[in-house]
């Protein structure tokens, strides 16, 4: 049986980049020097998922900028799973990023490449729009 789901968020809404597919999106792709110095602070645990250690977060960052998507599995809010997508600007700045979320039984994380790469085509159809050649 389909059953209807609400996930909110408010529009304005600060959520973390170390631990959501969208804020990752972005540290994926910022320059060394601004990522270092955001890797610096600590990083906040929301869930026993939520990735803390600065090391393993650059690890998982490499693997996005390979794979051109981000994801979360469980990182910010247990029982949600994430991918998002980087859309950039006319320069090649990470400008916003498109996400899809949903609940872990409707995202599987054998599914992430699958809704990564949908994502991936989407949002470079946008960031074209907006001017970048890439």
């Amino acid at each position: 049986m389909a059953r209807a789901l609400t996930i909110a968020s408010q529009v304005g809404q600060r959520l973390p980049a170390h631990c959501t597919a969208s804020g990752k999106a972005f540290l994926a792709f910022l320059p060394s020097e601004e990522l270092d110095a955001l890797l610096a602070r600590p990083l906040k645990r929301y869930t026993e998922w939520t990735v803390c250690d600065p090391a393993q977060l650059r690890a998982q960052l490499q693997e996005i900028r390979r794979l051109g998507y981000s994801f979360d599995d469980q990182e910010h809010e247990s029982g949600v799973r994430a991918v998002a997508a980087p859309i950039r600007d006319r320069h090649g700045k990470v400008a916003a990023a498109l996400a899809m979320l949903g609940p872990i039984s409707r995202i599987e994380t054998e599914r992430f490449p699958e809704l990564g790469e949908a994502l991936v085509t989407a949002a470079d159809a946008i960031s074209r729009r907006m001017g970048w050649q890439g």
